[in-house]
């Protein structure tokens, strides 16, 4: 069809189609990459990118929410992972899905700036209704950062 569409002329030798190379395989696994999210801001939440090539740097010197929509992945049961930065101004975050929580509280504090790889948040059905994860912040004057990076779904069979 390519030969044709584009070609002066169809293409000589056909090939039939085969079920082989119709065959779409299932996606396992999605990498979300902060450059490419799409993000809903809540209150009381700054955000900025990082320094290259880290994160995005959601700021808050209360609670906040920023919620990181999970589009363009068929629905299903997956579980999430996300790289997130500690660092010495790192402030307290927990990962919601619509209103459950799917992780308490952690401390994205540390004595020096640490990147903590696929952090497991826990699993989730995705549906075109519910296809978001939320991280709530609570900060204070002096820990009011969380920085997180990639988000990844891989998909549970």
């Amino acid at each position: 069809s390519v030969a044709y569409f584009y070609g002066e002329s169809p293409d000589e030798e056909q090939m039939a189609p085969v079920e082989r190379l119709r065959d779409v395989p299932a996606i396992l696994s999605h990498t979300y990459y902060p450059q490419a999210m799409r993000l809903s801001v809540g209150n009381n939440v700054r955000i900025f990118f990082g320094d290259y090539p880290r994160g995005i740097v959601c700021s808050s010197r209360g609670s906040g929410l920023i919620r990181v929509l999970l589009e363009d992945v068929p629905e299903g049961r997956y579980k999430v992972l996300v790289d997130y930065y500690t660092k010495s101004n790192g402030a307290e975050f927990s990962v919601w899905h619509r209103q459950v929580m799917m992780k308490d509280w952690i401390s994205s504090e540390g004595e020096q700036d640490r990147k903590v790889e696929k952090y497991d948040c826990g699993i989730i059905d995705l549906t075109p209704q519910s296809n978001s994860v939320s991280f709530q912040i609570r900060g204070d004057q002096f820990r009011r950062e969380f920085e997180f990076a990639n988000i990844y779904l891989e998909r549970i069979q």
